[in-house]
């Protein structure tokens, strides 16, 4: 994904870390001379808005004051791109009431298998504001088409390399430990929800005494409390880690696993790669080059792959 004109955002970045955030604040990094402003959907108290981003910055309390917002930017940055970012095909209803001006609108979904509550007349009328649409993977395409089959829809990818850099000696300890202690690291990645399938890489840890995890948890779940509370001796679970903190235990470990029963691209995977980290992830979606694969619907492949990388 590249951005060669001046652009104004709607999305967010980290706090929270998620699939829109991270490629978002990794866009900025990589073309922050495009980026006039980045309008912020996702409230926090702890935002790491890049260092290098010289536009305006604008964090909205919720969405009613976000199409406000972009009502009036519309009006200021006239035939400017607005690209949009949202997760889901229900974040579709942000533009019912939301008038294009004489600007060019973008969207970006993140969600791998996108779908929409909303009545389909008024998801055709909605995506037919958008000059262009871009599909991280088939089904989103398809999904994008059973509303209008001419849509300017552009295959992309949401993946920005991650930038490694060393992070403080107190937050590396247990990893650097784990490591001299002679296991070989598991790194796992997503939200505390039963699609992510953490439970995969608990089971596999628990059978091979050789094995330590660490697992990087974000945003919320009906499984948070329940990961949060795991009293396992070779399993630490972080919450709400910074991408810096997550990227240096990914370098350092000897396999990523992403068994997700649906995903759109998988970013940790591609940054697991460009590190030089083996990985195993479900094919629920085209994965990054390099990438071993295995069928979604067979648990005992999993296992079997990943054992056999280590």
């Amino acid at each position: 994904m590249k951005i060669n004109k001046e652009t104004i955002i709607i999305g967010g970045i980290p706090n929270p870390i998620g699939g829109v955030t991270t490629f978002l604040s990794r866009l900025i990094k990589a073309y922050s001379q495009y980026v006039v402003m980045l309008l912020d959907l996702y409230p926090s108290e702890d935002k790491r808005i890049p260092k290098n981003f010289s536009g305006h910055y604008k964090l909205a309390k919720n969405k009613i004051i976000a199409v406000f917002l972009v009502f009036l930017a519309q009006l200021k940055y006239r035939n400017k791109d607005f690209f949009f970012n949202f997760s889901s095909g229900n974040s579709l209803a942000f533009f019912i009431f939301l008038p294009k001006m004489n600007n060019e609108w973008s969207l970006m979904l993140h969600h791998g298998h996108l779908s929409s509550k909303l009545p389909r007349f008024i998801t055709k009328i909605i995506l037919m504001k958008f000059d262009r649409i871009y599909a991280l993977n088939q089904r989103q395409e398809e999904f994008y088409r059973r509303f209008k089959s001419d849509l300017n829809i552009i295959q992309e990818t949401s993946y920005v390399p991650a930038t490694l850099v060393d992070i403080e000696n107190v937050e590396k300890e247990v990893l650097l430990d784990k490591i001299n202690e002679g296991y070989k690291i598991l790194v796992g990645s997503g939200f505390p929800r039963p699609l992510y399938q953490h439970h995969l890489l608990i089971d596999l840890v628990t059978r091979n005494q050789n094995l330590f995890l660490f697992l990087f948890l974000y945003g919320e779940g009906e499984l948070k409390d329940e990961l949060l509370k795991l009293n396992h001796p070779r399993i630490v679970v972080f919450f709400d880690k910074d991408e810096d903190i997550f990227n240096f235990y990914l370098s350092k470990s000897n396999l990523y696993l992403r068994p997700t029963l649906e995903d759109s691209f998988g970013i940790a995977c591609a940054d697991a790669v460009e590190f030089g980290v083996p990985v195993i992830a479900s094919n629920v979606c085209k994965r990054y080059k390099g990438v071993k694969v295995y069928s979604s619907k067979d648990v005992s492949e999993f296992e079997k792959l990943a054992l056999e990388t280590l």
